[in-house]
């Protein structure tokens, strides 16, 4: 019978198996020490393959009755622990334990397990598979601003596609945020929040135009601009408030909001106003109220712009208006200026001569510049009188009052009232003439009319 003879001798298969050994437990300490999503990857597979080994050559060297066999008996008890630890504790535990929490709706435990691996092993190979489901972990267990920055982390690595399902997701979870911090009257974070989620629900629009939610996207645009515009206003910014408010009523004038735009824009324009000419700042103020000009075109609005109008300018001093008429007439914006000259001409009627020709030649400009009809004199000349002068007569035989205003050798704005006649004396010459009705909307009558010397004129008018 055969027997070894050598059999305490340990071959070189072994010993190479030995420093195999040695050396991977070297690596795997140094990616403990500086990599440890990579450690808990690679641990396993080295594992198995050491258990393997360790088998092949346990039974090898125990056959031969070689006592190193019982070393790699040692190398297989502690691969097959690596296996088990890895199983238990590294990332594939915690990716496999979220998964299975997140399929059973457990969102706070999903969320413990996934970003473990997120945040303490970058490097793992099931960082991306956990970056792809905290998002969503996130916003089903309600918190909106965790969910953001990892849909923006798995977008912006290309985790995530930017689809209906993301997009839905980005807006509510926008949406969620600016409603939370304008009950904690964070309205700056709110305000900005609102935009975004405006701008959201447009690209969904936009992407996405045959789905539902396109469709609500109509209506919830309006109302989140007009809620992202209180909340600057509530932070004091107007500025940023009346400009989202202006572009609300340009883009979206059928909207119930547009309304409710148009109470805001005005209450802010008043106020700053105000505020403005408390601090004696009347140019800024009087540019500030004119603003609200713009506004309304209805008998009651234009009754509130009047009343606000006196609030600020009935004791404002005069030079200030004056200097705010003329400004806007020489950069030929004829209907502030004819709005301010026509302030001027109410509350401080014993300077009329000094500014009567920067109104009337307002006026005149402001309403050739729109849409007209022309006006002519009614009849032929007749009567004589003195060379010095010309007679116009001029009848309102219209239902409303109105206002005449002639440019030429005279400047005058006159009152005509309903089912009167005015006679003028005037100075020969050629004149500008402009009418102007109280009712809202008319359309002016605009013309020129030849006035000779020592003749009277008939002048007819009337809507």
């Amino acid at each position: 019978m055969y027997t070894y003879r050598k059999r305490n001798k340990t071959g070189p298969g072994s010993i190479i198996f030995i420093a195999l050994f040695l050396l991977t437990a070297v690596g795997l300490g140094y990616l403990a020490y500086t990599d440890r999503g990579m450690f808990w990857d690679y641990m396993p597979l080295a594992s198995i393959g050491i258990v393997v080994l360790s088998l092949i050559f346990a039974i090898f060297n125990l056959v031969r009755r070689n006592a190193i066999g019982f070393l790699f008996i040692l190398f297989l008890l502690a691969s097959i622990a690596g296996i088990v630890v890895s199983s238990l504790f590294g990332p594939f535990a915690l990716n496999l334990r979220g998964q299975n929490f997140y399929e059973e709706q457990n969102y706070q435990q999903a969320i413990v397990n996934l970003e473990t691996i997120v945040e303490q092993y970058p490097s793992s190979r099931y960082h991306d598979s956990a970056l792809g489901v905290l998002p969503f972990a996130y916003y089903r267990n309600g918190n909106c601003r965790r969910a953001l920055d990892y849909l923006d982390q798995g977008i912006g690595s290309g985790l995530l596609d930017s689809n209906l399902e993301t997009s839905l997701m980005y807006t509510q979870c926008h949406l969620s945020i600016a409603e939370s911090s304008f009950e904690q009257n964070n309205y700056g974070t709110a305000a900005a929040h609102y935009l975004a989620a405006v701008n959201l629900y447009k690209e969904l629009k936009q992407n996405y135009p045959d789905t539902d939610e396109a469709f609500i996207a109509d209506y919830k645009i309006p109302e989140l601009t007009f809620k992202a515009a209180t909340a600057y206003k509530q932070a004091g910014n107007r500025e940023k408030s009346n400009e989202i408010l202006s572009t609300l009523i340009d883009q979206y004038p059928q909207s119930e909001y547009a309304q409710r735009a148009q109470e805001m824009l005005f209450a802010n324009y008043v106020n700053t106003a105000l505020i403005l000419k408390n601090e004696r700042e009347y140019m800024l103020a009087v540019e500030e109220f004119l603003k609200i000009t713009e506004l309304f075109a209805s008998p009651q609005d234009a009754f509130r712009v009047s009343h606000y109008r006196e609030v600020i300018f009935s004791d404002m001093p005069q030079f200030y208006l004056e200097q705010a008429g003329l400004q806007f007439y020489n950069q030929q914006d004829y209907k502030k200026s004819a709005y301010i000259y026509q302030a001027i001409f109410e509350y401080y009627p014993q300077s009329s001569e000094d500014y009567i020709s920067y109104l009337v030649k307002s006026k005149i400009n402001l309403i050739e510049s729109i849409n007209y009809r022309n006006l002519s004199l009614t009849g032929e000349p007749a009567g004589r009188y003195s060379e010095d002068i010309s007679i116009l007569e001029v009848e309102n035989t219209g239902i409303y009052d109105a206002v005449l205003y002639l440019s030429g050798p005279q400047n005058l704005r006159v009152d005509l009232k309903s089912g009167t006649i005015n006679e003028l004396e005037l100075l020969p010459g050629t004149y500008q003439v402009a009418v102007e009705f109280s009712t809202q909307p008319s359309i002016p009558l605009l013309g020129n009319l030849s006035l000779e010397p020592g003749r009277k004129h008939l002048l007819a008018v009337g809507l």
